[in-house]
């Protein structure tokens, strides 16, 4: 199935916030008019896609509203229909939004099981925001290490690793940039004058600052583990596509070696491989591999 998304313009989300905001948290609606593209190949995971993006956001006419509360929103959708037909005639898409009213305990609850299941490393002042932060990670019923003062080497053994920033705190990781093993969550002073730059050089995947509220802590934490998680796989499949390149690269040299010595045709060459590849009970990988580290030898 071809994936898709949605690429929402700056703009276009200040206008839906400032159109659906209620001050009895009642749920809203929008139309939308998107234009469409078809990406042939993402050059992240080699899948075709289409993809959308914002081209206007149009106020549901307040004659057409019907009814609207915390659980549900009608109106009538005469105005769609108009909608559809513009859209149609401009070649673009047209879309609802609905604004719903998540219920905040379900999503905390999600979260909290979420962090349960993973290692956290706290390294914090001992002040009171820093044992705030340990009570409310003690509360996930995650496996939570405090240490303080930062050791030198702090991230290993952990899924996440929540810390006090300081300049050059990148040196303590023990992974090389861009190989990280935890998602790392800095937590950063009220009021500071700090470089971007060093930020930047830390690679956090999330940002704290103090003081900070309990549900924000965990929103936070948890963004940077999906965050974190979502590049270890675009890193794993960059690795398998490489592997790939190699081992298609090991076929076709193997292959060149056995035309050479045994003058044979390409497709023989292919043939003559997979048929001591399964004799041998392995993969035509691994075996064109042995052969041309034999040839080098």
């Amino acid at each position: 199935m071809k994936r898709s998304d949605i690429t929402l313009h700056a703009r276009h989300r200040d206008k839906l916030q400032a159109l659906l905001a209620h001050p009895r948290g009642h749920e809203g609606a929008a139309y939308m008019l998107l234009g469409k593209s078809e990406i042939a190949q993402d050059p992240w995971d080699l899948e075709p896609r289409t993809r959308y993006t914002s081209y206007e956001v149009i106020a549901i006419p307040q004659e057409d509203r019907v009814d609207a509360s915390d659980k549900h929103v009608t109106w009538n959708t005469n105005s769609f229909a108009q909608l559809c037909r513009r859209a149609k005639e401009e070649g673009l898409v047209p879309a609802i939004y609905i604004q719903a009213n998540i219920n905040e305990r379900v999503m905390h609850k999600k979260i909290l099981s979420r962090l349960s299941r993973l290692d956290i490393s706290l390294v914090t002042q001992p002040d009171d925001d820093g044992l705030e932060l340990a009570r409310t990670l003690a509360y996930t019923k995650a496996n939570v290490e405090r240490r303080w003062p930062c050791p030198d080497q702090i991230g290993s053994n952990c899924d996440i690793l929540v810390c006090d920033f300081e300049p050059g705190i990148e040196k303590r990781y023990p992974w090389s940039p861009g190989e990280a093993t935890a998602a790392v969550v800095l937590v950063l002073p009220p009021v500071s004058k700090i470089d971007v730059d060093q930020i930047h050089s830390a690679l956090p995947d999330a940002l704290l600052y103090r003081p900070f509220r309990p549900e924000t802590c965990l929103a936070v934490i948890s963004t940077a583990w999906d965050s974190f998680s979502y590049h270890r796989r675009l890193n794993m499949r960059i690795a398998q596509l490489d592997d790939s390149v190699r081992s298609l690269r090991d076929v076709e040299r193997a292959k060149t070696i056995l035309m050479q010595e045994r003058k044979m045709s390409e497709n023989k060459a292919f043939q003559a491989l997979r048929e001591e590849a399964m004799e041998r009970r392995m993969q035509i990988s691994k075996l064109a591999k042995t052969i041309v580290d034999n040839r080098r030898h």
